[in-house]
């Protein structure tokens, strides 16, 4: 059952502020991204936050490095570097490693089956066993020690479902999702991965909601997104998973500023304070109560920014 419940009053306060204590659904700014761009995914450890890949029109900016962000100190720091231009890529941080999973790689900008893992302790790069086929514009989720790939681009919207596990450095098939579609978001929550929105070869504003259970390898329908979108970014944060930004092409093309969360326990939506900013292909990823929304672009297509604006989840 969908239900879209009332708007939340948008606050924007210090980081000083709020190093003290997070009030429920306020925002507030953090230190920038240092390389502006567009198309960046990130991923957590608990600890730090992890931004790589990413677009900019300028063929000056950085896009190689893999940032790490300590929201302790409110700085950023590179990890590593990439040998390569990537974006639209999946990320995750599992045992100490940081891995990125597919995407588009420069200079081609095609599709790539590449997964690289990063040593957080020592910054190391290391190719592992590649996708089985090239997918860009995915997503990857961690559940249960192993990393879920899912949806993307191929040549066409797929609806591809791959797990890799680090033990034996090898993948292999799960059930794909009914709805092929890519620029999706998705984030796991008790014990089950949620894949929301995107785009296919018809729209950008795709709603659609499903649930993967392991226990029976099968995907199963949720209340859609109450806004369909695509380019988003997600997390989960006290027992719901939250939505943000996302962006539609061609005529009367926009950003979206919407945040909406979603209860597992009641398969029904909350709509939270709208970013700040506008903006699709940012990274989003959460510490404790708070959310991150970073980098990504404040228009549609290739328009860039530094943003990094921190979102109160904890619920009220």
């Amino acid at each position: 059952m969908r239900a879209l419940l009332p708007l939340a009053l948008l606050l924007l306060t210090s980081p000083a502020a709020v190093a003290q204590s997070c009030i429920p659904n306020t925002w507030r700014e953090a230190a920038p991204l240092p390389t502006e761009r567009t198309e960046v995914t990130a991923a957590t450890d608990g600890t730090a936050t992890y931004v790589a890949g990413g677009m900019a029109s300028d063929p000056a900016t950085d896009l190689v490095s893999v940032f790490r962000y300590d929201p302790a100190e409110d700085v950023w720091s590179v990890l590593a570097a990439l040998d390569r231009d990537v974006n639209h890529t999946g990320l995750v941080v599992l045992d100490g490693k940081v891995y990125v999973v597919g995407g588009y790689e420069a200079p081609e900008n095609r599709p790539t089956a590449r997964v690289r893992a990063i040593d957080i302790a020592a910054g190391t790069v290391t190719d592992v066993a590649p996708l089985p086929a090239p997918r860009g514009a995915l997503v990857a989720v961690v559940l249960d020690a192993q990393i879920h790939a899912i949806g993307g681009t191929t040549d066409k919207s797929v609806g591809t479902h791959e797990v890799y596990d680090p033990a034996t450095d090898s993948w292999r098939a799960a059930a794909p999702m009914s709805v092929p579609r890519n620029h999706i978001a998705g984030a796991a929550l008790g014990g089950k991965i949620y894949v929301f929105g995107g785009r296919d070869e018809q729209t950008f504003l795709l709603d659609a909601g499903e649930v993967y259970d392991p226990a029976t390898d099968s995907w199963a329908p949720i209340a859609p997104l109450p806004t369909g979108r695509s380019g988003i970014g997600a997390a989960a944060v006290d027992g719901r998973i939250i939505v943000f930004g996302g962006e539609v092409g061609g005529a009367g093309g926009h950003t979206f500023a919407e945040v909406e969360a979603y209860d597992p326990a009641t398969d029904r939506w909350a709509e939270l304070a709208p970013m700040p900013t506008a903006r699709h292909g940012l990274g989003v990823a959460a510490i404790g109560d708070e959310v991150f929304t970073i980098s990504g672009g404040p228009q549609p297509a290739l328009t860039v920014s530094g943003v990094n604006e921190v979102l109160c989840a904890a619920r009220q």
